[in-house]
């Protein structure tokens, strides 16, 4: 496993990144996304979503813990663990479906429940681990990084 850093300062950058990404994608996969409030998480579900053909309009789940999206032949669970983390079993129903993408926001929150920490370390699917990381340039401006690490 090697670490990339790919730029995310623009919708261009990131749609380069999910395509890029939609090509290494080997379901089924688990996406663990890690990065301050409005780094950019959403938005990256957003055009990965987009990118892998469903035209639904995709929502941070904050509120309802677990959005499910579905394509012609691809199922996508997006959670978001901000606010509150999911039941075991509605993990354990999820990581069940063979032929799914699940995106989970605010991943390192797993961390801290030891019976949803064992996502970490599934060998039976392809782990993605993304940090959305942004350094101050100026008074208004970042410059956003988005580090990649792919357990296949």
């Amino acid at each position: 496993m090697s670490t990339r850093h790919f730029p995310n300062n623009n919708f261009d950058e990131l749609e380069q990144l999910t395509r890029k990404l939609r090509q290494e994608l080997k379901l089924p996969a688990i996406i663990l996304l890690n990065g301050q409030l409005g780094a950019g998480k959403t938005t990256f579900i957003q055009h990965l979503t987009k990118e892998l053909g469903i035209q639904n309009r995709v929502n941070s789940p904050t509120f309802t813990k677990i959005n499910e999206y579905q394509s012609e032949n691809l199922l996508v669970y997006h959670l978001d663990l901000y606010k509150q983390l999911p039941d075991p079993e509605e993990i354990e129903e999820i990581l069940e479906v063979n032929e799914a993408l699940i995106c989970i926001e605010w991943a390192n929150n797993l961390k801290e429940h030891k019976d949803l920490s064992k996502i970490f370390d599934l060998k039976d699917r392809q782990i993605i681990s993304m940090n959305f990381l942004q350094k101050k340039i100026s008074e208004n401006n970042f410059e956003r990084t988005i580090e990649i690490d792919i357990q296949n």
